[in-house]
């Protein structure tokens, strides 16, 4: 929609003023960093810039193709914060997300995680994803559609609507993630690739364990989380990254 158009032309708009920025903290992320971080607090306390490059629905996948966005200075320290729902939010590999956020070093490790199967039965996918990493009029193309589909329209005022829909749907949502393994194998090769070749790129990746809100605690969410949590720990072994456990941030979040 009109809101997640913009957010992510302000992403991409900030990484395209980043390359000669001073090095800093680069927060990238789903909308669990969004709301965990306050970008400009941090950045007076510690004295030192502090780059966004989070928004709702950067998953795995989406977070691994978009690392040039976060790819500028060497002397950055990297935080990332996810989580099981990170993992198993994708059920596939959806060409109108990953376009706009696809670059040619992070879709790299994309292809390299996809199975051949894979790979054969979505090469349009990757067709298309991969001339909209090189080509702004392709990846816009979206955007530059909706605006001259709707030239003098204004965005209608929401109306009052219950949140017990949506809540239920949230629910319901949350049984179906993991659903397609092959996805899942395929987010965290990618995510190995990128954290190997980051980790030589930036001072530090710090690795938070995120959760989400509500938290549903499902069989799938909580078999997600383990998956992902002995992942980050394997890279940590590695030397790749810091990872931080909720044990350890101690934080009592409310439900």
């Amino acid at each position: 929609d009109r809101h997640d158009a913009r957010e992510l032309s302000l992403l991409r708009e900030d990484a395209a003023a980043s390359p000669n920025a001073p090095p800093g903290i680069v927060l990238m992320g789903s909308s669990q960093v969004v709301h965990a971080f306050d970008v400009a607090r941090i950045g007076n306390h510690i004295h030192r810039p502090v780059y966004r490059r989070a928004v709702a629905g950067l998953f795995i996948a989406e977070l691994v193709a978009s690392q040039q966005f976060s790819d500028f200075n060497p002397r950055n320290r990297l935080i990332l914060m996810m989580s099981g729902f990170d993992l198993g939010a994708r059920y596939d590999l959806y060409p109108d997300i990953l376009r706009p956020l696809s670059t040619p070093s992070g879709l790299r490790h994309v292809r390299t995680a996809a199975s051949w199967p894979f790979f054969i039965r979505r090469w349009r996918v990757f067709a298309d994803i991969s001339f909209a990493s090189i080509c702004d009029l392709w990846r816009s193309r979206d955007y530059a559609r909706l605006v001259l589909q709707n030239p003098f329209s204004v965005k209608p005022s929401d109306s009052p609507a219950s949140e017990a829909p949506a809540l239920e749907a949230q629910a319901k949502a949350y049984h179906e993630l993991g659903s397609n393994p092959e996805m899942v194998d395929l987010c965290l090769q990618a995510l190995a690739g990128f954290l190997s070749e980051m980790s030589s790129r930036t001072a530090e990746i710090i690795v938070l364990e995120g959760r989400v809100n509500p938290d549903y605690r499902t069989k799938e969410l909580t078999v997600l989380s383990q998956q992902l949590r002995e992942f980050l720990l394997a890279q940590q072994q590695l030397g790749h990254i810091r990872y931080v456990s909720l044990e350890e941030q101690n934080l009592d979040i409310p439900d």
